[in-house]
Formats: C-alpha cells, sequence, structure tokens
C-alpha cells in the first residue's frame, strides 16, 4: 500500500494550503488581536514554558542525583576516581549533598594521612 503522504505529497498540500489563506483570504487579515486575547496568548505561554521549565529542572535533577551517586560509587569502591576536566570536578563537588561530603571526608582521610606519611618518612 502506498504511503499517501510522503514529503512530497506533504509539501504539494502544504503549498495548496498556503494559497488558500494568502492576503484577504485569511481571516485575520486586517484585524488584530484584542488586548483580552493577547493577554489569554500570553497567560498560556507563560504557563507552557513554566511547565517546560519544571520538567527541565527534574530531569536535571535526577540526572544530578545519578552522576552524584555514580561517582561517589566510583570514589568508594574502586582505586581512582575521575573527571573530564577541571570544571567537571567542580561541578562534582557543587552537587553533593553534606552527608555526601561527610561520608567521601571519612572515606579518604586515612588514604590521605597514609600518602603524609610516606611522604614526611622519604623527606627526613
Amino acid at each position: 500500500m502506498e504511503n499517501k503522504y510522503t514529503i512530497q505529497n506533504y509539501d504539494s498540500m502544504r503549498q495548496k494550503q498556503s494559497i488558500k489563506k494568502k492576503g484577504a483570504l485569511n481571516p485575520m487579515y486586517g484585524g488584530r488581536h484584542s488586548a483580552k486575547t493577547k493577554q489569554k496568548i500570553s497567560n498560556s505561554q507563560k504557563i507552557r514554558w513554566n511547565n517546560i521549565r519544571q520538567a527541565i529542572e527534574q530531569v536535571s535533577e535526577e540526572t544530578n542525583d545519578k552522576a552524584r551517586q555514580d561517582l561517589i560509587d566510583q570514589a568508594l569502591y574502586s582505586d581512582t576516581i575521575s573527571f573530564k576536566d577541571e570544571q567537571q570536578a567542580r561541578n562534582f563537588f557543587k552537587i553533593m549533598s553534606q552527608s555526601d561530603k561527610e561520608l567521601l571526608a571519612k572515606y579518604l582521610e586515612p588514604i590521605v594521612n597514609s600518602f603524609v606519611r610516606e611522604y614526611l618518612q622519604h623527606v627526613q
């Protein structure tokens, strides 16, 4: 069965519709939206963009939580933690919660102390 909605058919259909609504044939030709209509449009767009903004923030928050947890797991359960660049490291510490920071500090303290002791032994 042939698809009657091919791109070529769609383009010709759009062109025909465009011709039907040009100039004086357009219902809004010469007209203007009233102040009340403009306000309705404005309000609906504000609501629409607020919903979009909330959805983006929710996804971003979920992504930050997952990224934070992955990096903490990497730090605690593997020998290394790596960042793409300095900015990624800064971002990681910005999104860490206080309990995450305490957990990481508790984990890293003996390791850092060990390095310091070894360094001091070599220096002396």
